[in-house]
């Protein structure tokens, strides 16, 4: 089923997503998981790389869609994720989601994969439906787990 947007609902009624606001020093998709550094977005570069993760949310003012890609230097709002919330995030191609709750970390380029489960990495999300991704930047539902970050 294609996907319109990257919120996808908190855990009741009541819940907002939370979204700052920063320049970002890279080019960016929506759904893709970023850190800031110095004031700025960056792009996820290191696998478990810690440090608060945003979701690059999408392009509104200028009605951009899920495809449309945030440019180097815009105004980029980002998502801050709470445990329990539903994002449509991007994962990276040849993951094959064969199971609801599937573990997943973010790689090098700030997209989902597989987690592995031996208490190596972080995981900060569980996949709220089975895929097989075929295609990088595929994306998937997921849900916020309870990571140990920076606030």
């Amino acid at each position: 089923m294609a996907k319109n947007t990257i919120w996808a609902g908190g855990v009741s009624n009541v819940d907002r997503p939370l979204v700052e606001e920063a320049t970002c020093s890279a080019a960016v998709l929506p759904g893709r998981f970023m850190l800031r550094t110095s004031g700025q977005f960056v792009a996820v570069t290191t696998n478990g790389e810690g440090g608060a993760l945003y979701i690059a949310d999408l392009n509104t003012m200028k009605q951009g869609g899920v495809a449309d890609t945030w440019a180097s230097g815009d105004t980029v709002k980002g998502f801050y994720p709470r445990a329990g919330e539903l994002y449509n995030a991007r994962v990276a191609a040849t993951q094959n989601i064969t199971a609801l709750d599937t573990a997943l970390a973010v790689n090098a380029t700030g997209q989902l994969r597989i987690a592995l489960t031996d208490g190596t990495e972080e995981i900060v999300a569980y996949a709220q439906e089975v895929v097989n991704v075929t295609a990088a930047d595929t994306l998937v539902q997921v849900r916020i787990a309870n990571f140990g970050r920076a606030s």
